[in-house]
């Protein structure tokens, strides 16, 4: 048995002289040298290129397993005070939110306030095509904007909008939530997507 093992690496070694004696002349000419140096930069950049893959794809498993009423409770868990947030009908998000509904999503998550205006309000959603991020951004950005400067009984509720509304965007998650820390004591993180993925 030792005898066939030394005898296969002894063929295995010769083998290899012939194909390193084989390329020898073609490396002789005057261009092959030039090309034979390019190959291992080719090389070297190549698992340059592939590192940077992996950190493209464990940003997106993490956004792609958000549950976004998970999302959502856990936001409204940090409350001090009871806060009324009730599920908003198609009717509402169509009222408030003009063009919303037009768009397809994976998930939508929608509570607003009982009271129209009040400054309480939570829109997650998952959109289907990634080319509708900016559209429904937009969307949520005007919300923002007809809440700060909106004619209410309680003029606090401006200051809320103006100064704590935001949007937060992930891939393809897109959310606005507005939930006055003052009356509520929650906290929102300056992304909801990321701070629920890393959790």
């Amino acid at each position: 048995m030792k005898k066939i093992i030394v005898l296969t690496l002894a063929l295995i070694l010769a083998l290899g002289c012939f194909a390193g004696c084989a390329k020898e002349p073609a490396s002789n000419e005057t261009k092959t040298p030039d090309a034979s140096t390019a190959a291992p930069v080719e090389s070297t950049a190549a698992p340059v290129e592939s590192t940077a893959a992996p950190v493209e794809s464990t940003a997106a498993p993490a956004a792609a397993e958000l549950n976004l009423e998970e999302v959502y409770n856990n936001l409204i868990s940090g409350a001090t005070e009871d806060v009324v947030l009730l599920p908003a009908a198609d009717e509402e998000l169509d009222s408030f939110y003009p063009g919303l509904n037009d768009i397809e999503f994976k998930q939508k998550v929608a509570y607003m306030a009982p009271v129209t205006g009040a400054a309480f309000e939570v829109i997650l959603v998952e959109v289907a095509n990634p080319d509708d991020v900016a559209k429904v951004q937009a969307i949520f950005e005007a919300r923002i904007k007809e809440g700060a400067e909106g004619d209410y009984c309680d003029p606090t509720q401006n200051g809320y909008w103006q100064n704590e509304a935001r949007v937060h965007v992930l891939g393809n998650y897109v959310g606005m939530v507005v939930l006055a820390n003052a009356v509520t004591g929650i906290t929102v993180p300056d992304n909801v997507f990321e701070a629920a993925a890393n959790k």
